[in-house]
């Protein structure tokens, strides 16, 4: 056996018969459970045996990584968002209510953008750095 970080949680799975015969899932769970509960070697284990068991520890190992990973999302997408903003900012872009209609804005983002990139491409940038592409 190889040594798992969770531990081992047997399942008696549907067989290709019983798929075929249509056997309801319902039904493979109530005989995965007797299985279980009746067998000399797993009877003691029958609590922490089985699907449903296999279904709860997997949803708790997710919900636990999500808790975990969460907040460094969070905090990297307010740093991009920061980011942008600020890029935003740096092209004359104005954040309010005094922008009622977008196309303007839009339009003089992606003329100063071309602008920057054909500096960019002919040389001319100050802003060009050889460690990217």
């Amino acid at each position: 056996m190889y040594p798992l970080k969770l531990g081992y949680i047997p399942v008696v799975n549907r067989s290709q018969k019983d798929i075929k015969e249509n056997k309801k899932i319902a039904h493979a769970l109530k005989a995965e459970e007797e299985f279980f509960k009746t067998h000399p070697s797993y009877r003691s284990l029958a609590a922490r045996c089985g699907t449903p068991y296999l279904a709860r520890t997997l949803n708790k190992t997710l919900i636990n990584h999500i808790r975990e990973k969460l907040p460094g999302l969070r905090r990297k997408i307010e740093e991009l968002t920061a980011e942008t903003q600020q890029k935003y900012l740096s092209f004359g872009g104005g954040v309010g209510e005094e922008f009622k209609s977008k196309s303007p804005t839009l339009l003089r983002l992606l003329t100063q953008y071309a602008v920057s990139f054909v500096d960019s491409v002919d040389g001319n940038s100050g802003d060009v750095s050889l460690q990217e592409l």
